[in-house]
């Protein structure tokens, strides 16, 4: 419950909404975040941190799905977006592995979830 009042708003009006707060990025996928913002590429920014490139995937994945900047065709050759998207569109989204079966093995994992978290973001824009 939000506890605010304005000079010309009913209590009744914060008290009720469904006000949400955007989740922030943990440090570590600011850390990776900035990297890229520095213009590292995913396997740049692993060797920085003495990480995966997987892992700094799902940094970037998780930072663009709470709507930090994060450009898509940076880390995505574009022509590999259409066919990421016709396949979440068909079996879903909740699944790397149900979307890599198929996809083939030709689109990584990392691709592939980097491709959903942005689908997932212009879902949730246009809500």
């Amino acid at each position: 419950m939000v506890h605010l009042r304005c000079a010309n708003t009913p209590y009744r009006y914060f008290r009720n909404s469904k006000l949400k707060s955007a989740p922030l990025p943990t440090s570590t996928q600011l850390t990776s975040l900035q990297l890229y913002q520095q213009g590292l590429n995913l396997e740049e920014i692993a060797k920085e941190r003495g990480l995966k490139p997987n892992t700094i995937a799902t940094h970037l994945s998780e930072a663009m799905e709470m709507n930090q900047p994060v450009d898509l065709n940076r880390l995505v050759e574009p022509h590999l977006h259409e066919a990421i998207i016709r396949a979440i569109e068909t079996v879903g989204d909740s699944s790397l592995k149900v979307l890599r079966d198929r996809l083939g093995e030709e689109y990584s994992y990392a691709t592939i979830q980097l491709v959903r978290a942005w689908w997932r973001r212009q879902q949730n824009e246009e809500v």
